[in-house]
């Protein structure tokens, strides 16, 4: 069995688990306007507790311990009184299944909304924090206690204290964020002491029955908290613990705490193992651990008692089962693509919530997982083989319709082809290669080097045609005298384009920041330009890392520079609110994209029923692309 170390059972504490797999605690970002967990949230945990292999402890999203009148607005989860508890005990019967036990995230999180260790400003709101006083640090810690005997009344076998990435208790660990002189600032002895003297009054109130557990900041990836003093804290709060679970990255440095497909599978290990060798309780590994023989290899080896896994449980519900089967192949591999963070920016999905570029079922699994074979099947021609023409096409198969796929191209993929050819995209390309064998397993009809236009359309004779035919980039208009050339940032990602010295790229996201750190790593002189500011609106956790990687390569940046004109020798700018003309030998389009509808009018006028989805019905990204193909192959 290729997880054999993995399904071992386990022990924490007093607490006997099934097997030595963690369900992290994954929050969809739901705000009730009473702290209660949604059916839709609980369902979601009942759907992975009852896999036929499921984990042995399944956190429950991080309970808040104040009531929403105290933080004036609607919270994600609260337990503080009587009913709440009684309403999260609910969830927590119907999530103990399958011999799986339960553990929720209580404190350190998103608790006393404007109060920390010391005066700063919330870098993600833009709110100032005041410094809290030693009689508010005393009631804090009551208000954590009294939610934590309310958590163990409610069911809850074990209790995580959230003592990382930046939120409220991690703000008291690192001398980044406490500047104070008292009993809780200074030495790393007294900025550990919020939390110890936490998990001792904890130990008093829920007794030795529940296990208390912490996911501790060992090295915040910025240098300000580094292992050392790691290690430190980690053997001062031992005593008070009966698990920890060494964790990385602060949230002022977004790029630091998600695990992007910039970081190396297991990339926190050796945190992990510096704090087992200093330690006489269960170690908890976590950090990029969705490869099934790299997670057993961490228990097998000992460098830790525990997996946890938190997206690659949220991407594939059935990680477990396959891994267990021996049938890796299966696994729908986490990307590290970190959408599952920009729920606020997904105008698709109402209301917002957090979700999953690969998984289009989370919070509705139930619905999703059982494909409702079609009473009448018919002919259906997908034209387009990007990720949503695939995912439609798949799902269609799957439902009984006779699907034939045609992509123009020799290869399918569409624009994932140009997502996943950067040097770090490595986990990207194992997306295309999983969609062809689900292809493959489904029975669809591949055709590529195909264009599908009114003859071939009058040959094949389709009862139903998905449209998934894209986008393509967009270009601006420029005068044919001048004399540099232009070319597409995706074509200089494939490395398919020619570029002179001096390179001027136009358009500050994704594509153009790739294509400028590209060229500049070549030896070329590179200018970014863009009207607004350089990874607008672009999710941080990876804008951070271009940034740094630009500056790094020495890419010369203009944010919010509007172009004035083409000259003959460079793009002339907007610059201080003065002309400023950039020499360029190439200059480089990464302006967006504009969808591909040339066949609708087609099949309008052959009167062939037809929908649209993906790029050519609105521009988006891969999540929308993988969900649009999701819905419409259930429709059909």
């Amino acid at each position: 069995m290729m997880i054999e170390h993995l399904l071992q059972p386990g022990q924490i504490g007093n607490l006997k688990l099934k097997n030595r797999i963690i369900y992290s605690a994954m929050s969809f970002n739901l705000n009730h306007h009473q702290g209660y967990l949604y059916d839709s949230e609980i369902n979601s945990l009942v759907y992975r507790a009852k896999q036929e292999y499921s984990p042995g402890l399944i956190n429950f999203p991080g309970m808040n311990t104040c009531p929403p009148s105290k933080t004036g607005k609607n919270i994600h989860h609260t337990v503080y009184n009587d009913e709440t508890m009684l309403a999260v005990s609910k969830a927590v019967e119907k999530v103990r299944i399958n011999g799986c036990k339960v553990m929720t995230q209580c404190g350190g999180g998103k608790s006393n909304p404007g109060l920390g260790p010391s005066d700063m400003v919330n870098t993600n709101t833009g709110t100032p924090i005041r410094q809290m006083t030693v009689g508010e640090i005393q009631g804090y810690i009551e208000e954590v206690v009294k939610s934590a005997k309310l958590c163990a009344e409610a069911g809850f076998d074990a209790l995580e204290i959230h003592a990382s990435t930046g939120k409220f208790l991690s703000l008291f660990l690192s001398p980044y964020t406490n500047h104070r002189t008292d009993q809780y600032g200074g030495s790393v002895y007294n900025r550990a002491r919020i939390v110890m003297e936490l998990l001792q009054e904890m130990r008093k109130a829920v007794g030795e029955s529940v296990a208390l557990t912490t996911r501790l900041t060992v090295d915040d990836l910025a240098g300000y908290l580094t292992i050392d003093d790691g290690i430190e804290i980690a053997k001062y709060l031992a005593p008070y613990l009966d698990a920890i679970q060494p964790s990385t990255g602060f949230n002022e440095f977004k790029w630091t705490v998600t695990p992007a497909y910039f970081f190396k599978k297991g990339y926190m290990l050796d945190y992990t193992q510096a704090i087992k060798e200093h330690v006489d309780i269960p170690v908890i590994a976590m950090g990029k651990l969705g490869n099934p023989a790299l997670a057993e290899q961490v228990v097998a080896s000992g460098k830790a008692d525990f997996v946890c896994l938190g997206r690659p449980l949220f991407v594939d519900p059935e990680w477990i089962t396959k891994a267990a089967k021996g049938e890796e192949k299966e696994i729908l591999q986490c990307i590290g693509c970190v959408n599952c963070f920009m729920e606020n920016d997904r105008r698709e999905i109402y209301p917002p919530q957090r979700a999953c570029t690969l998984n289009p079922s989370n919070l509705r699994e139930e619905a999703f997982a059982e494909l409702v074979p079609t009473e009448h099947p018919k002919k259906v021609l997908v034209a387009g083989g990007g990720l949503a023409g695939m995912e439609a096409a798949i799902t269609l198969a799957k439902r009984g319709h006779h699907v034939t796929l045609c992509e123009k191209s020799d290869k399918l993929g569409g624009q994932w082809i140009v997502a996943e050819h950067g040097p770090e995209k490595a986990e990207y390309r194992t997306l295309i290669p999983h969609k062809k064998n689900e292809l493959q397993n489904a029975g669809v009809n591949i055709q590529c080097g195909v264009t599908v236009d009114r003859s071939y359309l009058e040959k094949f004779k389709p009862e139903m045609v998905v449209l998934a035919t894209g986008a393509v980039p967009k270009s601006l208009p420029v005068d044919e005298n001048v004399k540099f050339n232009v070319v597409q940032g995706n074509d200089v990602i494939m490395g398919e384009a020619i570029t002179g010295q001096r390179v001027v790229v136009i358009g500050g996201r994704f594509i153009g920041m790739e294509a400028a750190i590209k060229l500049a790593r070549e030896g070329k002189h590179v200018s970014l330009v863009d009207m607004q500011e350089i990874g607008k609106n672009a999710n941080p956790r990876l804008a951070g890392v271009y940034r740094n990687q630009m500056v790094e390569s020495g890419v010369y940046l203009y944010p919010s520079c509007p172009i004035r004109r083409f000259a003959e020798t460079g793009v002339e700018i907007t610059h201080m609110d003065l002309p400023l003309l950039l020499p360029a030998d190439t200059v480089v389009f990464a302006v967006g994209t504009k969808p591909v509808i040339d066949l609708k009018a087609v099949l309008e006028e052959m009167q062939i029923r037809h929908c649209l989805i993906g790029d050519c019905k609105h521009i988006g990204d891969a999540l929308y692309a993988i969900r649009d193909g999701a819905e419409i192959g259930r429709l059909i």
